[in-house]
């Protein structure tokens, strides 16, 4: 596995860690209910999505197919992702009281109380407002390294496999590390700095690897094999 690989690997656990940890935040912040995870992973998932798409139009804008300059962005949306996930970790534990401020109730149709229209409102702005930075920066990592990778999308095949592949693997082993380790050992706060660590270390791969990633005939860039001689 190359540092590319390795680094998208590290990648796929931060982010699991951060789903799996935030949906539980918010569960504290918003109320324990389903309505407040589907929030969260709706929002998870919507940033995703758009953060692929959005870079991809803007590196093909601005960027073109220049193999250095997209490791080079893929390191910083790293290390950007580290410092978004960071603040976040900061900001949730602290956001309770404040909601609960904002919160109204109204009679339901059974006679019980429950959330307002607009308290609804209120949780869905400040789930975006709070997770679409970090989201859409994680999504548009996946197409960074794409275009770093392979000439044409046309060409795909097993690189982008491998790529996802990787990040997904990355992505099971953060959803297991997280509930059946680090939640149990270490609380909520301590997973998201562990998730912060592994995006800087993901982030330092891609910058040592513009050091040995290659330069094909067609422009894109490659990880060297074994075979190759040193850079």
């Amino acid at each position: 596995m190359g540092p590319l690989h390795l680094a998208f690997f590290l990648s796929g656990i931060a982010g699991l860690i951060y789903q799996v940890t935030w949906v539980r935040q918010f569960g504290n912040v918003f109320g324990n209910t389903v309505h407040s995870a589907s929030i969260v992973v709706a929002v998870f998932m919507l940033g995703l999505g758009a953060g692929g798409y959005l870079a991809g139009a803007w590196t093909d804008r601005h960027v073109g197919r220049e193999p250095g300059r997209l490791v080079r962005l893929y390191a910083y949306a790293e290390a950007l992702l580290a410092c978004l996930g960071l603040a976040l970790s900061l900001v949730l534990p602290h956001l309770a009281v404040l909601v609960a401020g904002w919160s109204h109730y109204v009679a339901g149709t059974d006679g019980w109380l429950e959330l307002s229209a607009g308290s609804y409102a209120v949780r869905v702005a400040l789930a975006i407002g709070l997770l679409a930075p970090v989201t859409l920066t994680m999504g548009a990592t996946l197409t960074l390294l794409i275009r770093a990778l392979l000439p044409t999308l046309e060409h795909a095949g097993w690189t982008v496999a491998r790529l996802y592949g990787v990040n997904t693997a990355g992505a099971a082993a953060g959803a297991l590390l997280t509930d059946f380790a680090l939640v149990r050992m270490a609380g909520l706060q301590a997973a998201q700095l562990m998730a912060v660590g592994l995006n800087l270390a993901a982030a330092a791969l891609a910058w040592s690897a513009l050091r040995v990633v290659r330069v094909s005939s067609d422009g894109t860039a490659r990880e060297p094999a074994a075979t190759d001689p040193p850079a």
